[in-house]
């Protein structure tokens, strides 16, 4: 049962809403401003930081390619160049450090080829020497803060209830998520320009399956 002080039920479609959101992410509705508002991952009432649900790192990289471009499933999105990097106010700094030290940097340094062993092929990519438990922790990382984030590229995002709150508490006592329960399949998307010079863009999908 859920503390709450740190969710309450949304008025129209009776979902459990983090106190202190802006919207329910599941029918629209708005909510007033000026309520605390707990760090998602840990409850707590703590500072929170502009968390990012996937690694400021991976835009940095996209950001510095003369040609690159983030482009979203929204039609009213032209695919023009833009600086934002999907951050809100989400997590507090001793979250957001969970997250980087048990997660993250070691997943990203598997995924780039610095650490461990990384084969690629036209067809797939495979490691070895890698510690499965935190690649999948890093990808459901991911997973849950993009549903959990008000920033609108996230915005037809959300996770149902006792899912979330599972997921949530797997994450932050950095416990391996029993594949019963949940699986990782991770597609990779190549698109390679026509223009002379244009870069190559490769978008890593990730779709999650709940038995």
């Amino acid at each position: 049962m859920l503390n709450p002080l740190t969710h309450f039920h949304c008025p129209d479609c009776n979902r459990l809403v983090l106190t202190g959101s802006s919207l329910c992410k599941v029918c629209g509705q708005k909510f007033k401003g000026g309520v605390p508002k707990p760090c998602a991952l840990c409850l707590n009432f703590n500072e929170l930081k502009r968390s990012h649900a996937i690694p400021n790192s991976s835009f940095k990289k996209i950001f510095r390619g003369r040609h690159a471009k983030i482009v979203t499933n929204d039609t009213e999105t032209d695919g023009n160049r833009t600086n934002d990097s999907w951050k809100t106010h989400q997590l507090c700094n001793e979250c957001e450090q969970h997250l980087n030290s048990s997660y993250e940097g070691y997943s990203l340094l598997f995924l780039r080829g610095e650490k461990g062993k990384k084969t690629e092929s036209e067809n797939h990519i495979s490691f070895s020497e890698l510690k499965i438990e935190k690649l999948q922790l890093f990808f459901l990382s991911i997973f849950w803060r993009a549903a959990n984030s008000e920033d609108e590229a996230y915005r037809e995002m959300y996770i149902p209830e006792p899912w979330n709150n599972e997921l949530r508490e797997y994450i932050y006592k950095n416990q391996f998520v029993p594949l019963s329960l949940m699986t990782v399949k991770i597609s990779r998307l190549t698109f390679r320009g026509k223009k002379e010079g244009e870069a190559q863009v490769i978008l890593n999908g990730i779709d999650m399956f709940r038995h």
